[in-house]
């Protein structure tokens, strides 16, 4: 029992680890898929800014409003007006719950906080 070596818990295999096999094994990474859905969550949120803005401050109004002038009866304005008007609602209550949620959860934690930290009432 001189010699005692405690057993190791994570095996490494170092040969195997700096190997120039490991440079030629395949990847498990498919980066053409990576880049494709960087893209999307790129223009994902490029979408949801733009919408975001354009509801919060109605540029849809000052967008559309050469439409009114363009024909007689306006009936292509009325239709656009009606539904970036349901747009905007819409956008603005998902907001407004987002960011109550968000409000909701700092809450709950300082109340878990405060909680967890008291000692409580000790009467004797």
């Amino acid at each position: 029992m001189d010699d005692f070596e405690p057993l190791p818990l994570i095996r490494r295999e170092e040969d195997t680890v700096f190997s120039s096999d490991n440079e030629d094994s395949e990847d498990c990474l498919n980066y053409k898929d990576l880049r494709r859905i960087g893209l999307s969550l790129i223009i994902g949120s490029f979408l949801v800014f733009i919408v975001s803005v354009n509801s919060l401050f109605k540029t849809w109004k000052y967008i559309i409003s050469p439409l009114k002038e363009e024909f007689e009866d306006g009936v292509h304005y009325v239709r656009l007006f009606k539904s970036f008007e349901i747009i905007d609602d819409y956008v603005l209550k998902l907001w407004g719950i987002y960011i109550m949620i968000w409000f909701w959860a700092g809450f709950s934690w300082l109340g878990l906080k405060l909680f967890r930290h008291s000692k409580g009432v000790q009467m004797d």
